[in-house]
């Protein structure tokens, strides 16, 4: 009543805005930021920026963009950038992150958190050498910084320069003994540069600090070059212990089997890698003759090799591997793979051409090939690779299964049931009962059928919630939508950042008369920064709900 009394007085539309931001009336809010802007803009723009901010604090980002968007260009551009690089973080959108992070380094270049940040983002971002630029400038700030060093010494690993990240690893050590990533890298370039005595002594302190598994498999690679067999399969079986059924221990048990001469055990190790090499589990593969061919060096190489690869440093993968015949192939292939990382994929599928063409019994140059060619967009070329694959090893599921996902996305579900079939015949598995229910469900619209292979899945692992969101989804077509929204409801507490799944939990509350929890769904959905096919009616429906 006061501000209908006093419509010219600020200080109650100020008042008013605080209250409806804390009941949600939007409706309210916005008439009265109108009207603060009219009186006071300046006013208005820091309240504007206070109530974004207070809903990106809430990570309800969609909310917090929304009103940073109506604040004028004579605000604080620092203040803007900075909220806005933050939700950019939040929502791990890197490009729009780095682009806003920029504007702010020019505003202000010296600022060390602006530089940290950046460092960070062009790593994320694969631009090492721009990430060290940022680093070592923030470094000229704050010298002792370690974050920033470690930054910096990361960089280095991705760019493949062992020696300038053995050199910030040491710096790093003498500021603070306790730094495990430093220790772990230390280690790390120790190996690489062939000091394997150095490199069980950083070892040792990165998994006195903390049970650092990967320090394990690096102590376990050291010992091996120095051929302490003991002390090299100790370490590994500590790493087992953290990493059961992990195929690189595989491939290190290998190296180890052969340096003590020992190729049955060696032949043991190599079939257990098949998730790494799937030829390894094929059947094709001609493991004595490949044993045989083998040396101890060349399997740690092998071992060593991908281990950095798993690290994600492709640079130092490449260079680790010095025999890089086809005849080698299980290095060949892991230097291709780590040629691929880098962006080069003419060069990664002539090799496998040539592999192929040397060795047509193995799948994985193939294979590997037909990836190549989907992440181009070539579908049709990746369904030609996977079906000359699969008339040879039809056994193999995983290979299988990923025919029968291309078919459904190449719209030709009948092909994708008979796939998923074929591998119920051999394994039943609720993985992939869930997606031939999926496969019913969404590409023949025949939600009863779907629902007899989304019980069977359940009934496999009623925990999986896979199964859960597909028996929700069903639910929601046969127009049961309380059982739907039960479902959805226990799925969402832990999904994140999925924006189609959000929008399926708001149209299930929406239809149980939910309105509710219909918007706060649809607000998780547009906050996520996502481009989804849902996103126009989930801003109408939204708008609607809000703006009653």
């Amino acid at each position: 009543s006061y501000v209908a009394k006093n419509p010219s007085d600020p200080k109650a539309h100020l008042l008013l805005v605080l209250g409806y931001v804390g009941t949600q009336d939007f409706t309210a809010l916005d008439i009265h930021l109108d009207e603060l802007t009219q009186q006071i803009p300046v006013l208005a723009d820091a309240v504007k920026f206070q109530v974004a901010t207070y809903f990106a604090k809430q990570h309800r980002f969609y909310l917090a963009l929304k009103y940073l968007d109506t604040i004028s260009a004579k605000y604080s551009q620092h203040e803007l950038l900075s909220l806005r690089g933050e939700i950019y973080l939040n929502q791990n959108l890197i490009s729009e992150a780095i682009t806003t992070y920029e504007q702010l380094y020019n505003l202000d270049n010296q600022a060390t958190d602006t530089l940290f940040t950046l460092a960070r983002l062009h790593i994320l971002k694969g631009n090492y050498n721009k990430a060290s630029e940022y680093a070592k400038k923030l470094l000229t700030q704050e010298p002792a910084f370690t974050p920033g060093m470690v930054l910096l010494t990361t960089s280095y690993l991705m760019a493949g320069d062992v020696k300038l990240a053995k050199k910030t690893s040491e710096d790093i050590l003498k500021l603070d003994p306790a730094n495990t990533f430093a220790a772990f890298y230390l280690g790390l370039t120790n190996l690489l540069s062939g000091q394997q005595t150095a490199a069980i002594s950083a070892f040792k302190t990165a998994i006195a600090v903390t049970d650092f598994r990967d320090a394990q498999y690096g102590m376990s690679l050291a010992y091996l070059k120095s051929q302490d067999i003991g002390n090299a399969q100790k370490h590994l079986n500590q790493y087992i212990s953290i990493t059961p059924n992990d195929s690189l221990s595989a491939l290190l048990s290998a190296a180890i089997a052969l340096q003590q001469g020992n190729k049955t055990q060696a032949i043991t190790a190599y079939k257990k890698a098949g998730k790494l090499f799937i030829d390894l589990e094929s059947g094709a593969f001609n493991f004595d003759s490949f044993v045989n061919s083998s040396d101890a060096d060349s399997a740690t190489q092998l071992a060593l090799a991908n281990f950095l690869y798993r690290q994600g440093f492709y640079n130092l993968t490449n260079d680790a591997i010095k025999n890089d015949a086809p005849s080698a192939i299980l290095l060949y292939l892991t230097k291709t793979r780590a040629l691929r990382e880098l962006g080069k994929e003419k060069q990664a599928i002539s090799r496998y051409s040539k592999l192929a063409d040397k060795y047509p019994e193995l799948m994985m140059p193939v294979i590997e090939i037909a990836d190549i060619e989907y992440a181009q967009g070539n579908k049709e070329k990746t369904l030609a690779g996977y079906l000359q694959v699969t008339k040879k090893h039809p056994k193999i599921i995983a290979l299988r299964f990923k025919l029968a996902t291309l078919y459904n996305e190449l719209n030709q579900p009948e092909k994708a049931i008979q796939e998923f079939q074929a591998i119920l015949q051999q394994q039943k598995s609720d993985v992939v009962l869930n997606e031939l229910a999926s496969t019913y469900l969404e590409k023949l619209n025949a939600p009863k059928e779907a629902l007899k292979f989304a019980v069977q899945a359940s009934k496999i692992n009623a925990a999986n919630d896979n199964v859960k969101y597909t028996l929700a989804d069903i639910y929601y077509q046969l127009g049961d939508y309380r059982k739907s929204n039960s479902l959805y409801q226990e799925v969402a507490k832990k999904v994140t950042g999925n924006s189609s799944f959000y929008c399926k939990v708001a149209e299930a509350a929406l239809k149980t008369g939910n309105k509710d929890r219909a918007a706060i769904y649809f607000e998780k959905a547009l906050s996520t920064g996502q481009d989804f096919p849902e996103h126009a009616n989930a801003e109408k429906q939204l708008h609607a709900l809000q703006y009653k």
